[in-house]
């Protein structure tokens, strides 16, 4: 489950709760901070340049300066060191004066390699030392193609008049004083420019007098932000193949209007052309606290923008999760595993993705190899061999696990489940916030009963299964004396990055040795060569080397025969899971899978839904008759702008 509250559990059962949702959507350019040739700034306190593009946003730990209010005693600032190599610090500009104001120009300019186009620029400021004057230009060569200035706030009647401000205040109002207001720490410049190679953002004016211009990141775009009657017919659908048969990205769809044709490819003012794929969305849903009137708010996950058509009033789009990603990386290529644990294995594979491996799978040996194939199907590959569920978190994060009753309460680690817990007797305070302490996860299983479930239970009867029967590989010894073959001999043409893959039919191969020309090089793995050169030149290449001796064999694990239904089938299990290398092995997945087709049925409801439930986990079901089956989720699928009403669909 999702970390919450208990409070967010109560409200959430509560008939007559209050929903909201969000979706932010980043339509950036995702490739232009990897495009950046060099950041330059016409002066600076403090800078780490590189800082402003890595992709972080979050603001690091706040230093004790000399700036005003900002040497507090609270225990929230830090001292900086006399060596901040290793601090994060992003672009400090020089000292304001009294006025707010620079006695020279602070600039920090951005140079690409290449041209870019964006909806805007985003800049990420300290919510202290932040400017409330600032101008963004856009540059091609040297030609200014736009330029937008921010000031704070931007004053609207509803919101001056509300301020019941007197002429003598309004006189004496000046940028950065307290009357004016207060300026963002995000702030965007919503000029879409096309073409660029160059930007400039300078800061004209501080919030504060005497501080710093602290600026941590800049985005090349803008973030859309949907709410209220904008969430109507958004869903999120979080699932998952219990058998691993098949893994099923996180999906994210939802409208944007377009009655007005803004994103219509043949609009000159189209906004469309900056939604590319990949780009990052966020969901968060809140409930309604009873007591305190506040929504309080959840994460929905972390998706990737599929770039949709203009064709309707409604422009329909979709994103999906991190495993959606992994299809469009480069394909994985596997050594020989030989005894590795599933940790090792899978940590291969997710290589610069955030993973989590459970312990109940992560110390698993295996034998064997994966062929060439794309990420996401070689991760199928070790989750069918050791009866594993891969899940996307909410967090983006994948989780690889055996999804087992004992983790009903603590689905994946403690961190991601329910928590409950009050401030007691002897509780540590500081100030009125208590201090950490330990908190137990909650030991039950989320109930629907009659009262949340909205109309009847479908079910269907999908058999069960006697006998699984899982075929499996004896390898070879990787014999040093064996002889040598002539694998693969002929012409070699590379890519235009000077890449070519060299795949053998048979495998798996080792003691592989290749003459390369100069300036060339070859790695190896288990079933191809990857070989790197010159892109405008053609070569002739032989490979030699040894391959394994393999054999075939099957396991099989079978019901007694007093518990066979006589409608029961037989299964065979994934005949080409080159990665099952023991009899071993292959006996305790056949096992495992004869398990899990013990469950018969499929059932889906509608259910007033808790939103911090995740597909795999386990609910209790509360059936017409009055009696309870404990169902498994495969398929959970929250309506955002329906009141956060769910369809669920699982396996009893």
């Amino acid at each position: 489950m999702a970390k919450t509250t208990q409070t967010f559990y109560e409200n959430s059962v509560y008939k007559f709760r209050d929903t909201k949702s969000e979706i932010d959507i980043d339509v950036f350019d995702n490739t232009a901070k990897g495009d950046i040739a060099a950041v330059t700034a016409s002066r600076q306190r403090l800078a780490h340049l590189n800082e402003v593009y890595d992709g972080d946003r979050d603001i690091p730990k706040r230093f004790a300066t000399c700036e005003y209010d900002q040497f507090l005693l609270d225990g929230s600032m830090t001292l900086m060191p006399d060596d901040y190599a290793r601090e994060k610090v992003g672009w400090w500009s020089e000292l304001s004066d009294d006025n707010c104001e620079f006695a020279r120009p602070q600039i920090i300019t951005v140079h690409f390699e290449k041209r870019h186009s964006s909806a805007g620029i985003t800049c990420y400021y300290d919510e202290y030392s932040k400017p409330v004057e600032s101008i963004c230009r856009w540059y091609r060569g040297e030609e200014l193609l736009a330029e937008h200035k921010l000031l704070y706030p931007a004053w609207t009647v509803e919101t001056f008049n509300s301020a019941n401000i007197t002429v003598e205040q309004f006189n004496t109002m000046t940028v950065g004083s307290f009357n004016y207001g207060e300026a963002p720490a995000k702030q965007e410049f919503g000029q879409s420019v096309d073409g660029y190679d160059r930007i400039e953002i300078e800061i004209i004016q501080t919030q504060n007098p005497q501080t710093y211009a602290k600026l941590y990141e800049i985005d090349f775009g803008l973030t859309y932000a949907l709410t209220g009657e904008q969430t109507q017919g958004a869903k999120v659908k979080e699932q998952v193949s219990l058998l691993s048969n098949t893994l099923y990205p996180n999906e994210l769809s939802f409208n944007l209007e377009n009655y007005e044709r803004k994103y219509d490819l043949l609009n000159p003012s189209d906004l469309l052309r900056y939604f590319k794929k990949g780009q990052e969305v966020r969901v968060q849903a809140g409930v309604k606290n009873r007591k305190t009137g506040i929504f309080e708010r959840i994460n929905m996950g972390k998706y990737y923008l599929d770039p949709p058509s203009s064709k309707s009033a409604k422009l329909t789009c979709k994103a999906y999760g991190i495993l959606n990603i992994l299809l469009d990386d480069e394909d994985y290529y596997s050594p020989f595993w030989q005894d590795a644990t599933v940790a090792d294995i899978v940590d291969d594979i997710l290589i610069g993705y955030d993973h989590y491996v459970h312990p109940n799978v992560a110390e698993i040996k295996l034998t064997g190899y994966i062929p060439t194939q794309n990420k996401k199907d070689a991760l199928k590959v070790v989750a069918i061999a050791v009866g594993a569920i891969v899940k996307e978190g909410r967090d983006g994060k994948i989780y690889f696990y055996q999804a087992t009753e004992e983790l009903i309460s603590n689905q994946i680690i403690a961190e991601d489940t329910v928590y409950t817990g009050w401030p007691h007797a002897g509780t540590l305070m500081a100030g009125l916030q208590p201090l950490p302490q330990t908190i137990v996860a909650l030991p039950y299983v989320l109930k629907v009963d009659r009262n949340t479930r909205l109309g009847d239970i479908d079910s269907k009867d999908i058999g069960s299964y006697t006998k699984v029967s899982v075929n499996y590989f004896n390898y070879g010894s990787a014999d040093p004396t064996a002889e040598l073959q002539e694998l693969f001999s002929g012409e070699v043409i590379t890519d235009e990055d000077g890449n070519a893959k060299i795949a053998y039919s048979d495998a798996p191969v080792y003691d592989l040795t290749c003459e390369l020309p100069a300036g060339c090089s070859i790695k190896h793995y288990a079933d191809v060569s990857l070989f790197h050169g010159d892109p405008e030149t053609i070569y002739e290449l032989v490979v030699n080397g040894r391959v394994r001796k393999v054999s075939s064999a099957t396991a099989s694990a079978t019901l007694p025969q007093i518990e066979i239904d006589p409608q029961a089938q037989t299964l065979v299990l994934d005949s080409c899971n080159e990665l099952i290398g023991s009899a071993q092995q292959a006996r305790t997945a056949a096992r495992w899978y004869l398990d899990q087709m013990q469950k018969r049925l499929d059932i889906s409801f509608k259910w007033w839904a808790v939103a911090t439930t995740e597909a795999s986990e386990y609910l209790e079901v509360e059936t017409t008759y009055g009696t309870i089956v404990k169902a498994q989720i495969s398929s959970i699928e929250y309506d955002l702008g329906g009141g956060l009403t769910a369809t669920v669909k699982g396996v009893v």
